[in-house]
């Protein structure tokens, strides 16, 4: 019977990722049907190689704040392990990223390298991987609100009210939500999940969290200037504070569960978004694929590093 399971979820497994594959391969060739070919590549071969080698440096410094951070929370939740045991870890995951169904398939592998296998530490590795992302993914939606805020009639001109309505909204709804989830895992701690529970320690660090948040801001805006220099490069013109408000947008599309990484639904919201900004369909696509390019960079390095064997490591 167990055999029998096993095949059928694998078979299913199986199943899901050619759909996925299905979907990505399908808007990539919409996408590039809708555009001309030879200029999105014209545009690579014009791009210098400063930008690049510069983009790529900043993006693989991000990834060690993001790893920074990682640490810093892994910490907080008791698990052991090296600044430089954790720097390893995330360049692999960031490896396994480029191969797996969604953009955060690599977080398995990441929970994998820190519990060693073991069920006793899954439950604390899966805490540590989930409030980095929630911390992250709450950063870029508090960068991109105050965008909003800040700079209205740069987002989508002639909708300021709407957006500083929305903007508002989003703050007080931030600021009120963290304290609210806080109270709930005091006040319901026996009917929720174990998991909740062990994410309330975090709360009892505040100049740990403190330092995270500091990160959280810096790698965010250093992401988002990696997209304005590529953006400048290839001639885009627009605000700065634009790609702060889209960012978290095209973020999310990302992880959905409909395509293979992401691939196909990141560049369809980016040539949806910069359209708004009246940003050629051929400039948009060309910078969501340079933007892959340069994130690949760090999936080249986690590669290297789990040739070498460094996810073999120990943690202690």
């Amino acid at each position: 019977m167990i055999r029998c399971n096993n095949l059928e979820l694998s078979k299913k497994t199986v199943y899901t990722t050619l759909l996925r594959l299905g979907v990505s391969a399908a808007v990539l060739v919409w996408l590039f049907s809708q555009t001309d070919t030879a200029t999105v590549l014209e545009t690579f071969g014009r791009l210098p190689l400063v930008i690049w080698v510069v983009s790529v440096f900043f993006f693989l410094t991000l990834c060690l704040l993001a790893a920074t951070r990682w640490f810093l929370l892994s910490g907080i939740l008791g698990l052991p392990g090296q600044w430089f045991t954790y720097v390893g870890y995330y360049f692999i995951g960031q490896f396994f990223n480029l191969f797996m169904p969604t953009s955060v398939g690599g977080d398995f592998f990441k929970i994998l390298f820190v519990s060693k296998g073991q069920q006793s530490g899954l439950l604390v590795s899966t805490c540590g991987v989930i409030a980095d992302r929630f911390i992250g993914l709450l950063t870029m939606f508090l960068t991109g609100t105050i965008a909003v805020l800040m700079y209205p009639g740069e987002i989508l001109p002639g909708k300021n009210e709407w957006l500083l309505y929305c903007g508002a909204f989003v703050i007080v709804g931030l600021l009120f939500f963290v304290p609210f989830l806080y109270y709930l895992l005091r006040t319901f701690r026996s009917s929720i999940s174990e998991e909740l529970v062990l994410l309330r320690t975090i709360w009892q660090y505040p100049a740990v969290l403190i330092k995270i948040a500091g990160l959280s801001v810096a790698l965010n805006s250093i992401l988002i200037s990696i997209i304005i220099v590529l953006a400048t490069s290839i001639g885009i013109d627009v605000h700065p504070s634009y790609f702060f408000a889209i960012f978290p947008l095209t973020a999310i599309v990302t992880v959905l569960p409909f395509s293979f990484n992401g691939m196909g639904l990141r560049e369809g919201a980016f040539v949806y978004l910069l359209s708004l900004q009246n940003v050629p369909f051929e400039k948009a696509l060309s910078l969501s694929l340079c933007l892959f390019v340069v994130q690949c960079s760090a999936g080249f390095a986690g590669g290297i590093a789990y040739a070498i064997g460094l996810h073999k490591k120990t943690i202690d």
